[in-house]
């Protein structure tokens, strides 16, 4: 029995060494942990970046002209949240995507319709909140998605008309709401070539780089950002195995 004993704890040492040997090999079995790149940023208060195997190496300048945001949409200044603005129906839209909420009187206050647009079931993208100051209550719309193409519009029908005080809708020229922050595309300059994008990611200017703008440049005044092959990391995959 013991011998028997001896020869199973023998190939319970052997199976362990065997399968620590496999997990040292999975790092280095495949050519694509080999093709890792590095990205180093001049400055990661403005760019930063992440590149894939078919980043080629070199270096780029990258001016953040500005960065992406979100449209922001406040109304004029109503008593309380509980203030009633009217009936009827608002239809809210926001990146090629439409809403429409039936707002009847007892939900036609300032915080039922916040409530109905956070609510509603087929929201494309918006945000209510309330503002309360010392002037009293505000309706504030957000857009969930920054970039031009999600600015917010709201039209209204029906009703008592009071929803007409929420309406922005600018190919018309009703601007009811006030645009606390314009719907806005992120753009760069790479090399003095500019590029524009929707959020604040980059992932077309350069093949294999995906570019991250954190902050805005000083006119003129570029960050380097410089591509390598990851030789750190390949040298201690193999010096693991």
């Amino acid at each position: 029995e013991a011998g028997f004993q001896a020869r199973l704890s023998a190939y319970g040492s052997f199976r362990s060494a065997v399968e620590e040997l496999r997990s040292a090999l999975d790092p280095v079995k495949t050519l694509s942990r080999f093709q890792g790149r590095t990205v180093t940023s001049g400055n990661k208060d403005i760019v930063t970046g992440t590149a894939g195997a078919t980043a080629a190496p070199g270096s780029f300048a990258i001016e953040v002209v500005q960065l992406a945001t979100p449209q922001k949409l406040r109304s004029g200044v109503f008593a309380a949240d509980t203030t009633a603005v009217g009936t009827g129906s608002l239809v809210v839209t926001t990146g090629g995507k439409s809403m429409t909420l039936v707002i009847d009187s007892t939900h036609g206050t300032l915080a039922g319709i916040r409530d109905a647009v956070n609510a509603a079931s087929d929201n494309p993208g918006v945000t209510a909140s309330i503002v309360t100051g010392t002037a009293g209550a505000q309706l504030v719309l957000t857009a969930r998605s920054t970039g031009a193409s999600n600015a917010i519009t709201v039209t209204q029908s029906g009703g008592d008309g009071g929803l007409a005080s929420l309406v922005y809708d600018p190919a018309n020229s009703i601007l009811n709401l006030t645009e606390v922050s314009a719907a806005r595309d992120a753009s760069i300059l790479v090399d003095g070539v500019a590029v524009t994008s929707a959020t604040n990611s980059f992932t077309s200017a350069i093949s294999g780089l995906t570019i991250d703008a954190t902050g805005v440049s000083t006119v003129g005044e570029p960050t380097t950002l410089t591509i390598a092959y990851d030789t750190t990391g390949a040298r201690s995959r193999i010096d693991e195995f």
